[in-house]
């Protein structure tokens, strides 16, 4: 399944968990699918919850790092400039951020469904005939 950052972030931040969230983890073998954006993603929401203090450098780190043995594949294609037209078109379709057209392209491409706590983004799934996760 494709899964946005919020809810790969919900897998350890307790203000943001979700039982559904942690449902996912716990899937018999699971594999997930990224966006090319993800990675920085993770990075932004971990370093501004630092700053909030609610977690630590080291916490961070040792997510980041647990994130690196996860069956998570992070999407290379949608990084390159073929991918743009198709995601500037879901992005005004949809009326939905490029950074989550992103997740909607993926989830479309490889026909995974989609696990998001985003409702703008939820509607937009639907819409384009994605099946959601969560």
């Amino acid at each position: 399944m494709v899964v946005d950052a919020c809810v790969s972030a919900a897998w350890f931040l307790r203000e943001s968990g979700s039982p559904a969230a942690q449902a996912l983890l716990g899937a018999e073998r699971p594999q997930f699918h990224v966006a090319a954006i993800w990675p920085a993603e993770m990075c932004s929401i971990f370093a501004v919850n630092e700053w909030r203090g609610i977690c630590n450098p080291a916490e961070s780190d040792r997510w980041l790092e647990l994130l690196r043995t996860m069956p998570i594949t992070v999407d290379s294609d949608g990084l390159r400039l073929e991918s743009a037209a198709r995601i500037l078109a879901l992005a005004r379709a949809h009326r939905v951020s490029a950074y989550d057209a992103q997740y909607l392209e993926l989830a479309l491409r490889l026909g995974q469904p989609l696990a998001t706590f985003d409702r703008r983004l939820a509607v937009a799934a639907r819409a384009a005939g994605v099946a959601l996760a969560i």
